[in-house]
């Protein structure tokens, strides 16, 4: 056994010390009385948290499998980002539009190396036994986001919202200083890329939400359906499961008297059996709770 928490990580020192920078420009133009378009670019960084520094085989929920055992590294670069935005709004008399989207780089990123499977039926409760922290040479991010309402009558409006992430691990070309040598990163050699693990899966949102027709907005009754597709797109080498679509439909009723404000409201109304994606998977896994009445006042001074 290891005589220090130096020896564990193989290092001379625990110390570390980062030096981060960063940078971002934005513009707008607009275009026309209904149109603006906005334009933006930046570069960050940010440093490995503790956790990444210097877990020592800690039960953490990160990974989809659940309660993986982490391993830091002391060693570990920090993340260098570089990102792309682009955006147009659309404002008329009877409808609202918008959609962003972006592209980012990333060095370095801090990712997982699966240094032992899953348990599985004989082991501890089905999850990773080991994982450790890592550094990717390159990864990247990209996605959008899209809104939409259009009023139908004076005291009714449809609305819309669409969202879309992708992350690629580009870099699989080495592996912890604790895990396999050279492209041996979990147990895979034939892989030079791959979806980043926890990445959300394609989703929008549709409905109808009946108003007071006065711009005070003293009352809303909201119905509307979350649409979630399945996700493919998952890390197999960190034992990523893919997660079927799901569709359910909520409810939501909100009424302003002078400082306060009433909600209340019902979600997944048909009673939907289904788990969101980062959801807890070891074992069975745990799925979502039936339908769920909620209610809140708000005061306001």
């Amino acid at each position: 056994m290891p005589g220090s928490v130096e020896d564990y990580f193989e290092v001379d020192s625990l110390d570390r010390d980062f030096y981060l920078w960063s940078l971002f420009l934005s513009a707008e133009q607009k275009l026309n009385n209904n149109w603006t378009m906005t334009l933006g670019a930046g570069h960050g960084q940010r440093p490995p948290t503790l956790t990444e520094l210097y877990a020592m085989s800690s039960f953490i929920g990160s990974l989809q499998r659940g309660l993986t055992a982490l391993n830091g590294d002391p060693l570990l670069k920090e993340e260098r980002l570089t990102q792309i935005d682009f955006g147009l709004q659309g404002n008329f008399d009877k409808a609202r539009f918008g959609a962003h989207s972006y592209f980012s780089w990333i060095d370095d990123m801090i990712t997982y190396d699966s240094l032992s499977p899953s348990g599985g039926a004989g082991g501890v409760g089905g999850f990773p036994v080991s994982a450790q922290f890592v550094n990717t040479d390159h990864a990247i991010l990209a996605g959008f986001e899209t809104y939409g309402e259009v009023d139908l009558l004076p005291c009714l409006t449809s609305f819309g919202t669409i969202s879309y992430i992708e992350g690629r691990d580009l870099g699989r070309n080495k592996s912890s200083r604790f895990g396999g040598s050279g492209d041996d990163r979990s147990g895979i050699t034939d892989r030079s890329h791959e979806s980043l693990p926890g990445i959300t899966p394609l989703e929008s949102r549709l409905g109808l939400r009946l108003h007071d027709p006065t711009p005070k907005q003293t009352w809303g009754l909201e119905l509307a359906a979350r649409i979630v597709d399945r996700q493919n797109r998952v890390a197999t080498s960190l034992e990523e499961i893919q997660t079927p679509g799901f569709t359910t439909y909520d409810m939501r009723f909100f009424k302003r008297h002078g400082p306060w404000l009433f909600t209340a409201g019902i979600e997944n109304i048909t009673n939907k059996y289904y788990r969101e994606h980062l959801d807890y998977r070891s074992g069975r896994g745990v799925f979502r709770p039936g339908v769920n009445f909620y209610s809140g006042v708000e005061l306001t001074y």
